[in-house]
């Protein structure tokens, strides 16, 4: 527990007492009846800033009479009639939208200096403007300002020392700014200051930022992201920093090894270092107040500490994908009882999972992809009731799914792709876990039919079965797949957003392997590539009317495709290629306004292509191997209508003499080929030895290869009869 010392302690409250006087000023008008007025000078100056302003919405548009008191964005003092408080934030903060830049306010001339006449300003607010200017020199003779906000404003060239003559700010935002800092000295004299955020600011020329910052004995925040910081100190020669809470350094390009004093910083709440180059084995101490640890995306290398769990007691969120760390999963991470966010993924961690998560049970999301980890899933993972992110996939996992994972109901992502799981499907998959809406059990060893009651997912969005080793047909309770009905239109919250985790999910579509980030909840698609299915297309998963993809590709499956098939309004992506589809192509494929890839290759398909609105961009490649279809784009006609050849038309004279010369040719060539093979044969004993080697070594290897599929033929007939012990 942090203690604080007395003189400390005064400090902090007369801190927060101003911010609050500061953020809470008056306008002048007196209470007894009487108006008290802004001085002449000070209104003079605000006018002149008014005519170097171009407002194209008219937010200064009060900005006249004789009490600048009055005016909107100006506060004055209770008693004197001082200007104290000019907030000139945007209240339409920069979006994508063209409209909202009308409600900027636009330098056109350069800021007056008179604005030095307001030498009671204890809060300055210019945000979310477009001055396009450099910050001018005067703003550091506000002896009296304690906050300060040029946040996205547009301005330029390098930060003015001047600015360090601010000895009663207690908060600075420079953030989203085009400044440069050449020498961080000046912010070493910001004695009361508690809160910094320089985010996009280039601080790569200061090398003295971290001993400046050092000096600042009350600050609490420190937010210096993508500011092209190349390292950081090694060591301090006396750490300062007691009452840092919050320190921000993600996305910069610091190359170096990690500072043993960051895990001395006691109080510190909030630690991110996502997105550098930091190395060398991942050391920690004792942050007993520490929430959020971000070390995501760098080059840390060596195990997980043992003592993980001890060291962090507080910890909520804890990203470290991305980086190399190797070995097991330290079991004391299960004692971080007050964990939300788990995401260790993308190293080369291996071993069991550790089976001991039974005191976790405000865990929301557990990311462990694209490790080394092996074994089976442990049946304490069951006990996670609140868990509602699962990533497992890319590990080498084993065995089947436990069946108690039935009862996390409130999970929303369930991805186990690219691992060895086997088994049946479960039957109970869709009779309960009403959250879910993403399951993902591509790439194992799955066998068997799909269950029916698969179709019981009621917000089920994207399924993802591929390459497998399912048999059986298609079940015709897909259509009770509800939220693919509809076509999704919000962008519900993720797992783990109130907890900067950002969730993604790799999904084939259009032919290729994409990663839906931010629309993950927007996509609806199904994929049952790759595996033994049979049967026909059933015609009810056409009422998915919300359905963006559907990939059943490189399956078994017969019959015609329906011409239902036109009722996928939504259908964007539709891959039925490698099948045994017979029939013609539905012409309802021409309503699908927003089918964007289209694959029916190699199947049994004939007739003519159906031509009209955007499905004639598609190219040969979606139809080839369909030797019975004809039209565009394959270029071909229809054999049966073809005009036969007339055969009085045949130049017989040609004929005839082709035929002679062919008959003349056919003996002297056999003659010479028959004797240039068996003559060297005869003469030369290696040669005639290494030809009858080589003609018993391919018919035995004939004979071996005809006999391996002739058995493998028999089990596949023997799996497809008896589903795999499955039932269906």
């Amino acid at each position: 527990m942090v203690v604080l010392q007395f003189p400390a302690i005064v400090a902090v409250l007369l801190a927060f007492i101003s911010i609050y006087h500061i953020q809470h000023s008056n306008f002048c008008n007196g209470d007894d009846g009487s108006t008290i007025h802004c001085p002449e000078v000070e209104m003079r100056a605000l006018l002149q800033l008014k005519e170097a302003l171009y407002d194209p919405s008219n937010r200064l548009s009060s900005w006249s009479g004789d009490d600048c008191c009055t005016w909107h964005g100006v506060g004055c003092d209770d008693q004197l009639g001082r200007v104290i408080k000019l907030d000139l934030r945007n209240p339409q903060p920069h979006t994508d939208s063209p409209s909202d830049a009308s409600w900027s306010l636009i330098l056109v001339e350069e800021i007056s200096s008179t604005l030095m006449t307001l030498e009671y300003l204890n809060y300055l607010d210019l945000s979310m403007n477009d001055f396009r200017s450099s910050i001018p020199d005067f703003f550091g003779s506000y002896k009296n300002l304690g906050y300060l906000n040029l946040s996205g404003a547009g301005f330029l060239t390098t930060v003015p020392q001047q600015l360090g003559n601010l000895s009663s700010l207690l908060y600075l935002d420079l953030s989203y700014n085009n400044l440069d800092v050449d020498d961080a000295s000046w912010l070493s004299r910001l004695t009361l200051l508690q809160h910094l955020d320089m985010t996009g600011t280039n601080i790569s020329n200061a090398s003295n930022w971290a001993e400046a910052l050092n000096m600042l004995p009350y600050i609490m925040e420190i937010h210096l992201s993508q500011c092209q910081i190349a390292s950081i100190p090694y060591t301090l020669p006396q750490l300062n920093f007691t009452y840092l809470s919050i320190l921000d350094l993600s996305n910069n390009q610091i190359s170096s090894t990690l500072p043993s004093w960051l895990f001395k910083l006691t109080a510190l709440e909030y630690l991110f270092l996502g997105k550098n180059y930091l190395h060398s084995s991942l050391s920690i101490g004792n942050m007993s107040y520490l929430k959020v640890l971000d070390l995501s995306n760098n080059l840390l290398e060596g195990p997980l500490p043992s003592i993980i769990g001890e060291a962090f007691p507080s910890l909520q969120t804890f990203f470290l994908r991305a980086n190399y760390i190797a070995g097991s999963i330290p079991s004391s991470i299960c004692k971080l009882e007050q964990l939300i966010v788990l995401d260790l993924s993308e190293n080369h961690l291996s071993h069991e999972l550790p089976s001991c998560w039974k005191n976790s049970s405000v865990l929301q999301v557990i990311n462990l992809s694209n490790n080394n980890l092996s074994g089976k899933i442990p049946k304490s993972i069951c006990s996670l009731t609140s868990l509602e992110s699962l990533h497992l996939s890319n590990n080498n996992l084993s065995g089947e799914i436990p069946n108690c994972v039935v009862t996390l109901n409130s999970l929303v992502i369930l991805d186990l792709g690219l691992n060895r799981l086997g088994g049946c499907l479960p039957r109970w998959l869709g009779e309960r876990m009403p959250c879910l809406k993403i399951l993902i059990l591509r790439h194992n060893m799955f066998h068997g039919h799909i269950p029916p009651s698969i179709a019981y997912f009621q917000v089920l969005q994207i399924m993802d079965l591929s390459h497998n080793n399912l048999s059986g047909t298609i079940p015709t309770s897909f259509e009770d797949l509800n939220a693919m009905k509809f076509a999704q239109n919000t962008i519900s919250f993720t797992p783990g957003s109130d907890n900067y985790y950002t969730d993604s999910i790799s999904v084939v579509t259009k032919g290729r392997e994409s990663q839906y980030v931010k629309i993950l909840l927007l996509l609806t698609a199904i994929d049952l590539s790759y595996n033994y299915l049979s049967g026909s297309i059933p015609e009810e998963i056409t009422n998915l009317s919300g359905l963006q993809s559907l990939d059943l590709s490189n399956n078994h499956l017969a019959g015609q495709i329906t011409m239902k098939i036109g009722g996928l309004q939504n259908l964007e992506s539709l891959d039925l290629s490698h099948n045994e589809l017979t029939g013609p192509v539905p012409s309802t494929l021409t309503t699908l306004d927003f089918l964007g890839f289209l694959n029916l290759s190699f199947n049994k398909l004939s007739g003519k292509i159906p031509s009209g609105n955007h499905l004639e961009t598609f190219g040969s490649s979606s139809y080839m191997g369909n030797p019975d279809l004809y039209g565009y784009p394959l270029n071909k006609e229809n054999q049966d209508t073809k005009p036969s050849q007339d055969p009085n038309n045949i130049d017989t004279d040609v004929e005839a003499e082709e035929m002679f010369y062919f008959y003349l040719s056919l003996g002297p060539g056999f003659v010479v080929g028959f004797w240039s093979v068996w003559g060297i044969l005869l003469y030369k004993q290696k040669w005639r030895y290494a030809y009858f080697c080589f003609i018993d070594n391919i018919c035995d290897k004939f004979y071996v290869t005809a006999k391996v599929n002739f058995a493998r033929m028999k089990i596949k007939l023997f799996r497809s009869d008896q589903g795999y012990g499955c039932n269906p």
